[in-house]
């Protein structure tokens, strides 16, 4: 066989072997690099752009406090008639509602448990409490603040009304029951008149929130 012949096959082997060897250009393109095997499965599919420790979230209590925490613990005093300057005034929207507002007049932050317990005049029974209105968390206010509650005093279609003079107020506790002996007395607005069907909200720190219902 001729030099030059046996050099021309020599040369076409050699670069065979390297296109093997590396792979062609065209078929590697497109494709998914490799995944190293030392690369950690628990970061696959992370959609990180880079190495990084990815700890597990920690899981968030959606529980609510009972108390509000102060700047030196937990809330634990509760708001009465001993720390506390009631009003009542009428609102012109919506219709029959009052507004029963308590202002903290104490030096202490305190805790507005449930809703007020309210007799008109010299009524036997409280009046009844709007379940939907509980909040999710116990409502408490700092010195100056002030916290509310509504008062429908009657539904649009009641007929059956009567008028009264004066509201007594009362607070409750973390359990519910009455705190005070001796209830608030406040003197409604002129002309105010009740049914059967009044209610109160539980204490809300947000006026709009008294009023929504």
């Amino acid at each position: 066989m001729p030099r030059f012949a046996v050099s021309a096959a020599l040369v076409a082997a050699s670069l065979s072997l390297a296109a093997c060897q590396s792979g062609t250009g065209v078929e590697t393109e497109g494709r998914a690099p490799a995944v190293s095997p030392s690369a950690s499965p628990d970061r696959a599919g992370s959609g990180g752009g880079g190495a990084h420790d990815e700890r597990p979230a920690r899981p968030v209590d959606h529980k609510p406090s009972d108390d509000r925490k102060g700047e030196d613990g937990p809330v634990t005093e509760r708001c009465d008639a001993s720390n506390t300057e009631l009003t009542v005034k009428r609102v012109s929207r919506p219709i029959n509602r009052l507004l029963l507002t308590a202002t903290n007049t104490g030096d202490t932050v305190c805790n507005a448990y449930g809703h007020p317990y309210l007799r008109f005049d010299e009524a036997h029974a409280p009046v009844p409490a709007l379940e939907d209105s509980r909040p999710q968390a116990v409502v408490s206010m700092a010195p100056g603040e002030s916290v509310h509650a509504g008062i429908m005093t009657m539904a649009a279609v009641d007929t059956d009304v009567v008028g009264v003079t004066e509201l007594g107020v009362l607070f409750s506790d973390r359990d519910g029951g009455s705190v005070d002996t001796r209830p608030v007395r406040l003197a409604l607005p002129e002309d105010t008149v009740i049914s059967s069907n009044a209610w109160v909200t539980y204490w809300q720190d947000d006026l709009d929130a008294a009023l929504m219902w």
